[in-house]
């Protein structure tokens, strides 16, 4: 489903999925924020070739060290095999499988900061000690960390809901 421009929800409560939402968004490369749950292996892979035409996932940005977010990733990398990113120490947990995922390698690890593009990726240590948030054009991509109502951009992305300011 199209929330805003080039991003899309593909995974969550309202596609009878997961708990938590995973977001697919376009920024001159397809990124997807967060895994989701083994159970909707099948409905996420539909939802994104839908979505991008064919053309490539390049990113799967896995936002806090939780089996929600996380169990479905290797699933996923086997299908579409795009560069995996996460925060530290998260990363090694990920890469040893004790996020209630399958061991995946992780190619991008964020330790305070990274950009790439249009992209803002910044370590926010909660939940856990490795999450992240995104930044994006359009929206700030929050997984489970709490973000300040001070700190907006036109959407915020949460991995429980999704809201529009302005």
């Amino acid at each position: 489903m199209r929330i805003y421009d080039r991003v899309y929800i593909i995974e969550g409560e309202s596609f009878g999925g997961g708990t938590y939402n995973s977001y697919l968004f376009n920024e001159g490369y397809w990124f997807l924020v967060n895994g989701g749950l083994i159970t909707s292996t099948n409905l996420m892979i539909n939802n994104i070739l839908e979505i991008t035409k064919g053309h490539p996932l390049r990113y799967i940005i896995i936002t806090s060290c939780i089996r929600e977010l996380a169990e479905n990733v290797k699933e996923l990398y086997m299908v579409f095999n795009p560069d995996i990113i996460a925060g530290y120490p998260d990363s090694v947990r990920l890469r040893r499988g004790e996020c209630g995922n399958s061991p995946v390698e992780i190619a991008i690890e964020v330790r305070n900061e990274i950009r790439i593009g249009k992209i803002r990726i910044v370590r926010s240590k909660s939940p856990t000690s490795g999450s992240i948030i995104i930044e994006s054009e359009g929206g700030i991509f929050s997984g489970l960390t709490k973000v300040s109502p001070l700190y907006q951009k036109s959407y915020l992305f949460s991995s429980t809901e999704y809201i529009r300011y302005g």
